[in-house]
């Protein structure tokens, strides 16, 4: 443990000097969805005792103990994994419940996920949204990291290649055929869960992503949660917490925040028009979705 201006870090365990939080909010997560979310007045030394308390007895898997006064998280626990950095694992992730299965209904969640994949785009400054929502190339070089990024940016240039440029709008619901499955696998190469086909839910058979961790998958709600709540939002951050709004899980990751969250309106206001363009699109496919006849 190495000491720095008043600060004891250790993994990725940080306490701040504060002795007494005149109050705080004490964010615990399981796969399976959030055990407690409260406000607490406490000493430190207790709220970091009760935090590792639920993390020893397996009622949660992510902890975080958040000092609202001076708007800071002053401890946290995860178990140590990979990072998950893009946007649509992420979504992903948070959509999952603790038997692998999806949380919305499978539309919305093609939709969402689609959405996340370009912006990953957009972040990487592969591709660009014009005002009338026009998907536009900015680099014909295709990433060269990520296989699904690479097939997304694919389908984009062989269709401005041919002069048959698509607005938004299409590009969301072409790949939403498939962005379940496609991002599942490609969190399955990243060792962050496993797919398990034919599992009957409802005398169905469907195919699950049981997180192979649930330390690993807990923490990306806890972390959003987090960064709502006390800030600044990422662009990513901003664009993974209106995708979660618009597919309906908002209150499963600000569980136990009130209703509505401070943040929950204004978070897409502060995005670059590009991607707010996207989110408007986003929005307007899954309100297609859900009263188009089945």
């Amino acid at each position: 443990m190495a000491e720095d201006g008043g600060s004891a870090v250790s993994g990725t365990v940080r306490v701040s000097p504060v002795t007494h939080l005149r109050r705080a909010y004490l964010l615990s997560w399981s796969l399976g969805g959030p055990w407690m979310s409260r406000p607490v007045t406490c000493v430190l030394d207790e709220a970091t005792r009760a935090a590792n308390e639920l993390i020893d007895t397996g009622r949660a898997s992510a902890v975080a103990v958040i000092d609202e006064e001076h708007r800071r998280v002053v401890y946290q626990y995860r178990a140590p994994g990979p990072a998950v950095a893009t946007v649509a694992d992420q979504l992903f992730l948070i959509a999952t419940d603790e038997d692998g299965g999806a949380r919305v209904h499978g539309d919305v969640l093609g939709l969402v996920l689609a959405a996340a994949l370009l912006a990953e785009l957009v972040f990487s400054r592969r591709v660009d949204i014009a005002d009338d929502g026009t998907v536009l190339l900015l680099s014909y070089e295709a990433p060269s990291s990520d296989p699904l990024a690479h097939r997304v940016f694919g389908l984009i240039r062989r269709e401005q290649q041919q002069r048959r440029a698509r607005d938004v709008g299409m590009w969301i619901r072409v790949l939403a055929a498939d962005a379940y499955e496609r991002v599942g696998g490609r969190l399955v190469d990243a060792g962050m869960v496993s797919r398990e086909s034919g599992r009957r839910i409802f005398r169905q058979a469907v195919t699950v992503y049981p997180a192979a961790s649930p330390e690993w998958a807990a923490y990306v709600s806890v972390r959003l949660h987090t960064a709502l709540h006390i800030g600044p939002l990422r662009t990513a951050d901003s664009v993974l917490a209106a995708l979660v709004e618009a597919a309906g899980l908002f209150p499963h990751v600000t569980y136990g925040c009130g209703d509505p969250h401070p943040t929950r309106n204004g978070v897409a206001a502060v995005l670059p028009a590009s991607l707010r363009i996207l989110l408007r699109h986003t929005n307007a496919a899954i309100a297609a979705s859900t009263f188009s006849p089945r």
